[in-house]
């Protein structure tokens, strides 16, 4: 959804709904690259991959507030039956300037060495349908009867977000400049992306057991002082 008000300088939508602005001071880099060079260009390719299934506008003659739906939004995830290599970030951006992501994933060639020998496609009656949506999880139900390649309409985050396919570790790798992708085998399987960023784990860790050795020092230090005052009882 974009809002009425500019979809970068009004919060309130994003408060509200899924929208592909909302405001931060803190965006990131790579979305903040995508708003300037293709969002603010009304590539509706772009729009389409974001999953924008509303575009709300003022009505010209009332100056009222109104919307209209965008039928090819991609969805939350899809199959595709091609890649576009690019060879640096610059590359993926003219790429995307004209490409149809509902076909193709342009993928920067730092990952070639994931997709490599991996023949992919996708049936017509493939599907990624997302089941479960949270902070820290998202869970999606996959059919294609080939071997394929996902793209899904998330923000990629180079640390923290892992990949798995029925349970087993997987591979998330940059598609479209700012999304995710991974491979998915032929067959029906559930797909879940956990956020489970090392560092906030071995944070918690680290707290639990410190607790633990302060509490342990408390009780030892409590132990101590009643054998102290009983030995002190005991000579008086």
């Amino acid at each position: 959804m974009t809002s009425q008000e500019g979809p970068f300088n009004d919060g309130l939508t994003s408060y509200h709904h899924k929208s592909v602005g909302g405001y931060s001071a803190a965006k990131l880099m790579i979305y903040q690259d995508l708003i300037e060079r293709q969002i603010s260009r009304q590539n509706m390719h772009v729009l389409d991959m974001l999953n924008t299934k509303y575009i709300i506008f003022r009505d010209q003659q009332t100056g009222k507030p109104t919307y209209q739906r965008n039928p090819t939004a991609l969805g939350n995830a899809w199959f595709v039956s091609s890649v576009a290599w690019a060879a640096n970030p610059d590359a993926e951006m003219a790429i995307i300037d004209h490409f149809n992501p509902a076909d193709t994933a342009v993928i920067n060639r730092k990952f070639e060495g994931s997709l490599k020998g991996y023949n992919f496609g996708k049936d017509s009656a493939s599907y990624i349908k997302l089941t479960k949506y949270g902070l820290n999880t998202l869970e999606y139900q996959s059919s294609n009867s080939k071997d394929g390649l996902a793209v899904f309409s998330e923000i990629y985050y180079p640390k923290g977000w892992n990949i798995y396919i029925d349970g087993k570790p997987g591979e998330i790798v940059t598609a479209d400049y700012v999304l995710r992708a991974a491979k998915v085998p032929a067959g029906t399987h559930k797909i879940e992306m956990k956020f489970e960023p090392t560092a906030y784990y071995t944070g918690n860790a680290i707290s639990k057991w410190s607790s633990i050795v302060m509490i342990l020092v408390f009780v030892l230090a409590i132990v101590l002082e009643v054998r102290r005052n009983k030995g002190t009882a005991a000579t008086a």
